[in-house]
């Protein structure tokens, strides 16, 4: 999931909404 969210650039976004 972690490696996504650095992938897409939005880890503070994701890092609330796992989504």
């Amino acid at each position: 999931m972690f490696s996504f969210v650095l992938q897409s650039g939005n880890f503070s976004l994701t890092s609330t909404s796992p989504s």
